[in-house]
């Protein structure tokens, strides 16, 4: 999502949530493809205020009514509560690591935030890879607990 150009300019989940703009005027189609997109819009000095409403749970029920799949992205879980009040409204969370900028005890704070708050955690995806092996733990067959909570 991060890769479109001017997503801040244009209408967004807040502006819905916060009553500035209409349903339709938050959703774009992507050109060519069966893809839409519903980006922030104006960045609110208290996301909470919004996450935690019920017009915000409303218009995620919606969107899960008309599409098949919906993705929210999330700022970083280790300096952003975000993530946790999210994890209240959807089916799974899948946890993105920039795997050569945070070590292994990141990833396992991570993972124990959102076990602790019972989050639906389906699995870890690693990006920017350049070289795993020397940052993340070893989890082998023959010694599972290797991973200190995995």
């Amino acid at each position: 999502i991060g890769g479109f150009e001017n997503l801040a300019l244009i209408p967004g989940i807040t502006d819905f949530v916060a009553r500035k703009a209409r349903f339709t005027d938050c959703l774009h189609k992507v050109n060519n493809s069966h893809l839409s997109i519903m980006p922030c819009g104006e960045v609110p000095s208290d996301p909470m205020v919004y996450l935690s409403s019920p017009r915000f749970s409303s218009i995620l029920s919606k969107l899960g009514v008309f599409y098949e799949r919906v993705l929210v992205e999330a700022p970083p879980l280790n300096s952003f509560s975000d993530a946790l009040i999210l994890s209240k409204y959807v089916d799974a969370i899948v946890l993105v690591c920039h795997a050569d900028n945070n070590d292994s005890h990141e990833l396992v704070e991570a993972v124990q935030k959102l076990q602790d708050a019972d989050a639906p955690l389906l699995g870890v995806v690693f990006n920017k890879v350049k070289n795993l092996r020397n940052k993340m733990p070893r989890v082998t067959a023959r010694n599972p607990k290797s991973a200190k909570g995995f």
